[in-house]
Parts: structure tokens; sequence; C-alpha cells
């Protein structure tokens, strides 16, 4: 497993949050996986800022906007 980089996750959540949140490794070259402790879901987030979500039905990450991934948490 690569190192965890935490970068894209400390510009989207609250420093103090952070503990919440596990680094599950990357998607590609560019997409970093965290996974909540207590939701279990993802918020995945390329090294530019952009979030994208898992599409089952296709088989791939699409892009979805930062307020909308935060929402998809909960």
């Amino acid at each position: 497993m690569n190192e965890p980089a935490w970068l894209p996750l400390k510009k989207m959540i609250p420093e103090e949050l952070l503990d919440d949140w596990m680094y599950m490794g990357m998607q590609g070259v560019d997409i970093y996986l965290y996974k909540h402790r207590d939701t279990r879901k993802y918020l995945n987030i390329d090294t530019k800022g952009q979030c994208w979500m898992y599409n089952a039905n296709l088989g791939i990450y699409q892009p979805i906007d930062a307020l909308t991934a935060l929402e998809e948490i909960k």
C-alpha cells in the first residue's frame, strides 16, 4: 500500500475532524480514497481537489461537486 496522502482531505475537512477518516489508497494515479470511520462511506478526491463518486453500475469513477460529495458521506 502506498504512503497515506492527507493533503487533499485536509483541504476539504476541518482539522478537528481528520481523525474520523482512514486513508484507503489510490485509484489510478491521482484519486485518493478516504473512508469515514463511522459512516463507512468514501470521499474520493483527486490531486486538484475534484471529488469523485464510484458508479458501481458502470464500474467507473465520475466527477461530482464537493458539496454533493460531502452530503453523500453523512
